[in-house]
């Protein structure tokens, strides 16, 4: 089930109603290289500082973080920054309230995340893999299958 799908374009809204002003306050990612997670966890190097388009399953890395994950990206994860101009962005709360809900249970669904951001990679730093967050452009919720 797709719950959020955008950037919103024309005069048409999406499924919670942001309208084009609402979708004109991010600042829309230029010249975003598409790439997987596993690719930047593997070879962090060769997107350092590159604006990125990805998709991945958004996990709690903790009672605030968010983590960008894949369980075949050798059970390494990228950590998931969203900057202050962000903060109070609607699809970042939407995201928040999806990856944190019943936290700290584990969760009957997976929320995954199409966004694009900056990707930093800190060798020596703990963490070592960082995405700074410049655009959600869609968010999937989906029940595991058993």
């Amino acid at each position: 089930m797709t719950v959020v799908d955008g950037p919103v374009d024309g005069d048409g809204g999406n499924q919670r109603g942001w309208s084009r002003t609402d979708a004109s306050k991010t600042p829309k990612p230029t010249g975003a290289v598409e790439t997987d997670l596993c690719a930047l966890i593997l070879e962090p190097h060769a997107n350092d500082g590159r604006i990125v388009r990805l998709r991945a399953n958004v996990v709690p890395g903790g009672h605030y973080e968010m983590m960008l994950h894949r369980a075949e990206c050798s059970q390494k994860a990228v950590v998931l920054f969203v900057p202050s101009s962000l903060q109070d962005d609607e699809r970042v709360a939407l995201l928040r309230e999806l990856v944190f809900a019943g936290f700290p249970k584990v969760r009957s669904t997976e929320v995954q995340v199409q966004l694009a951001g900056q990707f930093r990679w800190f060798p020596d730093q703990v963490p070592t893999r960082v995405l700074s967050l410049v655009e959600i452009i869609a968010i999937d919720e989906q029940s595991h299958e058993e």
